[in-house]
């Protein structure tokens, strides 16, 4: 994979074609967790954010031998506005997410400040050891394999790949990188509109996060939130052939 560019990089492309949008941070609490959504709730419902525990019915499953097998669904916790979600797992992970389109960076950077700060001056966390963000972006009727800088060979195919996933993972710096290409997916597209049928579906999924640390200043929390996007916004452009984002209409 050649992932290194010496090009202009675009602020962004049009439209942005983002799937989903997820930034995570892992925390640690003496609180235990039932009573911790109590105290969040006092937090974030001061400042006109809802909340709801998504209550799901049980589920049920007919086992090969015919035998009725049922799970049961533990609840969901999540905050909300008219613009974000914020969802708090019982393992100790804040994740944030648009509550419908996504808003372009700068609003939902300011958005998660918006719920992180007063809830980091509460003092309910001790520290965030995982700073994380996550985008998948979609490409409807494009071979995703065929327009980046990656080139994914099989010994014995003759014969174009109906669909296909590659994943590469790595660490540099204390930074962590998963890149998943899934191309040619039998999936509609979630947010790119497009006059023509819809054959296929390509993601790209980045995964960039720091781990192990022990952060509890609310600016340098904030500082690695900015620093992971921007190194994940680099990565994208520097994945796609430059012929290929010429076609996605980049803004400079």
């Amino acid at each position: 994979m050649q992932l290194s560019c010496s090009m202009k990089l675009p602020k962004k492309i049009n439209p942005e074609r983002i799937r989903d949008a997820v930034v995570q941070l892992d925390f640690s609490s003496d609180i235990p967790f039932e009573p911790l959504i109590g105290y969040l709730y006092d937090v974030l419902s001061k400042i006109g954010f809802s909340y709801s525990n998504r209550p799901i019915e049980p589920r049920h499953f007919i086992r090969g031998d015919a035998q009725l097998v049922t799970l049961d669904v533990i609840p969901r916790h999540f905050f909300f506005d008219d613009f974000i979600k914020l969802e708090v797992k019982p393992d100790g992970a804040l994740v944030f997410a648009p509550m419908s389109q996504y808003p372009g960076w700068g609003n939902y950077f300011e958005q998660i400040k918006q719920i992180f700060e007063p809830l980091m001056r509460a003092k309910r966390f001790n520290f965030v050891h995982r700073v994380g963000l996550r985008y998948i972006s979609e490409f409807p009727n494009v071979d995703i394999l065929e327009n980046v800088n990656c080139r994914v060979e099989l010994s014995g195919l003759d014969a174009p790949m109906n669909s296909g996933n590659f994943r590469v993972d790595w660490e540099k710096n204390g930074l962590r990188h998963i890149v998943n290409l899934a191309s040619k997916l039998p999936i509609k597209p979630l947010v790119v509109e497009t006059p023509e049928p819809i054959h296929f579906t390509s993601l790209i999924d980045i995964d960039v996060f720091y781990a192990q640390m022990e952060l509890q200043d609310i600016d340098s929390i904030l500082d690695r939130i900015i620093q992971i996007h921007d190194k994940e916004k680099d990565l994208f452009f520097q994945l796609l052939k430059p012929e290929f984002l010429k076609t996605l209409n980049p803004e400079y």
